[in-house]
């Protein structure tokens, strides 16, 4: 896969592997520790599970253990299990990080989407509330 460069997921949506997230990218952003290709099949789950709320979507990656896989690290090197996906124009060309949810407000899945995550087991119900406030929780 190469950076930059956009790739076709199904007839309408297209994903970028942004080379700002990426081991080389710059300094003020999170940056991806998780494979190119599980970055991309993240994104994917996303569409599949419709874990989208306008013009965003939020995915994880669960481990063999079935636990949530680090997928990469805020600009201050702190884990993080949740990536964000946006469409910045409504173009369905979509690019994705690691979610900061302690500085980032609007890196924090709306409550859809942690339900979602509930109901499938993927989260508890005390991360929900520490998730919504930015608190650091032990996913």
């Amino acid at each position: 896969m190469l950076l930059d460069v956009p790739i076709n997921i199904d007839t309408t949506s297209k994903y970028v592997i942004v080379s700002q997230h990426r081991m080389h990218g710059y300094s003020d952003k999170s940056r991806w520790l998780a494979s190119m290709k599980e970055e991309v099949d993240c994104f994917i789950q996303s569409l599949n599970k419709k874990w989208l709320h306008v013009g965003a979507g939020w995915g994880v990656i669960l481990d063999d253990a079935n636990k949530l896989k680090v997928l990469g690290v805020n600009y201050v090197n702190e884990n993080s299990k949740i990536a964000k996906f946006v469409d910045g124009n409504n173009s369905n060309l979509w690019h994705g990080y690691p979610a900061d949810l302690k500085r980032k407000v609007k890196d924090i899945p709306p409550i859809s989407i942690l339900n979602k995550w509930r109901g499938e087991k993927i989260i508890k119900k005390h991360h929900i509330s520490r998730i919504q406030r930015g608190v650091t929780c032990t996913l």
